[in-house]
């Protein structure tokens, strides 16, 4: 697992337009108790939102939605892909 002091800038942010560029930054960081609802309706439709899932999937202490994910959500992706990869073993 990455920290986020270890995670290299997005690369796919480089040649890209993001859906979520020149929105409101708190979108993506929604108060606790809120899913983020409106920030997963940006990425929805986000070209990049695979490889922003991707790039945040492993990173544990990232905040916000990230590629249409929640904090909760990556984490709970991240247990799925442990317990894959022990079964895989």
């Amino acid at each position: 697992m990455t920290s986020i002091l270890q995670a290299k800038p997005p690369r796919f942010l480089a040649n890209a337009s993001p859906k979520c560029w020149g929105v409101d930054p708190e979108v993506f960081f929604p108060h606790q108790g809120s899913d983020g609802h409106e920030a997963k309706a940006i990425c929805r439709h986000c070209p990049v939102r695979p490889e922003c899932r991707a790039w945040a999937i492993p990173i544990r202490d990232l905040a916000g939605v990230w590629g249409g994910l929640s904090e909760a959500e990556r984490r709970h992706r991240r247990l799925l892909l442990r317990l894959a990869a022990e079964v895989t073993q």
